[in-house]
């Protein structure tokens, strides 16, 4: 099956939600997730399934066994490389692993995230290997976008794993590409790139520089997941974190322009999150919500 970008996007915002609700069930219970002989054995026909291109039972099964979700998918970009939904599980298994990692403390969370950079490296050399084959402009299209997603993925875990030489390069180059990318992944490349470009100066003990790509992360016109979830908040917190307040309130009023649209009908709900976050950091503290975790 052929995806359109816009349904890849779809696919992908639904997997999200439904991961992180799983996630968030499992962590609040604080047990670990254990999955019986009998269902393991369901899981593995809905895997079969998938293979054939089922992808009615993408998020069940995801959700219910990453792991071996994960076995599958590097198993359907042998057998079927040019679908791209299966780079979708990938990201899906990858979206949860990020969520896991916010309660982890700094050892635990590299260990982590070390061993999510070997599969993500893993489905991106996946991806190259079969854009060097013969593919039709629309399959070429397609897998260049997920391969460029994929690298902005790997960017943002290396510097989580501390190889700041490989986020910032991979995050420079697609920031040099930008007018090559899709109109609807501009925003979030922006804001992302220009995130992971600030977290890397701040590590190498560069302040201004870091307030610098702040500024620029927030100068995106939106996209579907920027005026939906909002943007990133992993820099303003440690910036925050250094006593860099004005920085910070001028990035909440700056992202303000695009996530906050008249439009929009949680729009009333924005505007009070950001005046109460504005509140806390004045007062000298840290927002604790989800996303700035």
């Amino acid at each position: 099956m052929q995806h359109s970008n816009k349904m890849i996007a779809i696919v992908l915002f639904t997997a999200w939600i439904g991961i992180f609700s799983t996630a968030c069930s499992s962590e609040s219970h604080g047990e670990v997730q254990r999955v019986s002989e009998q269902k393991r054995a369901e899981f593995e026909k809905i895997g079969n399934r998938l293979l054939l291109d089922d992808g009615y039972f993408l998020m069940q099964y995801v959700g219910a066994d990453p792991d071996a979700a994960l076995a599958k998918a590097f198993e359907a970009q042998k057998t079927v490389p040019k679908n791209t939904g299966w780079y979708l599980v990938v990201k899906t298994v990858y979206a949860a692993d990020t969520f896991k990692a916010k309660s982890m403390e700094p050892q635990q969370r590299k260990r982590h995230f070390k061993k999510v950079l070997a599969y993500l490296k893993k489905t991106r050399k996946n991806l190259e290997e079969v854009l060097h084959t013969s593919l039709n402009e629309k399959e070429r299209k397609d897998l260049k976008l997920t391969a460029d997603d994929m690298d902005m993925d790997i960017a943002w875990v290396s510097v989580e794993t501390e190889d700041l030489k490989e986020a910032k390069r991979l995050a420079e180059e697609k920031l040099e590409k930008n007018t090559a990318t899709a109109s609807w992944k501009k925003g979030d490349l922006v804001n992302r790139a220009n995130t992971i470009l600030g977290r890397v100066a701040l590590r190498e003990g560069d302040m201004e520089k870091a307030k610098i790509y702040l500024k620029r992360s927030s100068k995106t016109t939106g996209s579907p997941v920027l005026n939906s979830f909002g943007p990133s908040y992993v820099l303003a917190k440690e910036l925050l974190k250094e006593g860099e307040k004005k920085a910070v309130l001028d990035y909440l009023d700056s992202i303000a322009l695009f996530w906050i649209q008249p439009s929009d009908r949680t729009a009333q709900e924005k505007r009070a999150l950001l005046k109460k976050w504005k509140k806390i950091i004045e007062s000298g503290g840290v927002p604790d919500s989800p996303a700035w975790r």
